[in-house]
């Protein structure tokens, strides 16, 4: 889609949608999503707490849309709120950890290191 036309139709969805006309949210989200997911599946790596993330900070949007300034970039308000709900979730979601040396099945250097400083303290 050509910028500019993204840029209009932009424009009069926030305008009608700060009217009262809730529908234009639509708009709004058929705009910005594919660069949301894009932003968070880019910074979580994953697509399920990517498609999360972009889904809630959608809603957020929707809720606090009053505090939106038409004078700034819809689309960094949107990424705003993304990237606060992307570490949200990041928080709350418990990624598995795996030790260096049992990933690697190699004695770790610094399991080595402290075993060394611990006798020698004695």
């Amino acid at each position: 889609m050509d910028e500019a036309l993204k840029t209009s139709l932009e424009h009069q969805a926030v305008e009608k949608y700060r009217a009262g006309d809730t529908g234009e949210f639509h708009v709004i989200v058929s705009l910005h999503s594919a660069a949301m997911f894009r932003t968070a599946y880019g910074i979580t790596g994953d697509y399920s707490l990517a498609e999360d993330a972009v889904q809630e900070a959608f809603v957020r949007a929707w809720k606090k849309f009053n505090q939106f300034q038409p004078s700034t970039s819809l689309r960094n308000w949107l990424t705003r709120i993304l990237v606060n709900r992307v570490i949200d979730l990041s928080r709350r979601k418990q990624l598995p950890t795996v030790d260096i040396a049992e990933a690697t099945n190699k004695p770790s250097p610094v399991r080595g290191v402290l075993s060394e400083l611990s006798v020698g303290a004695e």
